[in-house]
């Protein structure tokens, strides 16, 4: 959890004692949080997954190619 980055609202409501008296009330809440958080999780590891995976096609299409597969390519 402290790897993630969260505004500073969000990092106010949930150290609030409001809230943790309601997650100490009600068992689904807290798992209703948990389930948010998790799915934020996913959702940016593959948002970066995906930048990373652009990132690596752009890199390998700017790749000046030598002469000799130059040729190659023509051969096919």
């Amino acid at each position: 959890m402290e790897m993630l980055q969260l505004s500073e609202t969000v990092k106010n409501k949930f150290s609030s004692r409001q809230l943790g008296d309601q997650m100490r009330q009600d068992i689904t809440l807290s798992r209703n949080i948990a389930d948010l958080v998790l799915i934020a999780i996913s959702k940016n590891q593959q948002h970066v997954k995906d930048i990373a995976a652009n990132s690596r096609q752009n890199s390998r299409a700017a790749k000046p190619q030598t002469r000799a597969e130059e040729e190659n390519d023509t051969e096919l």
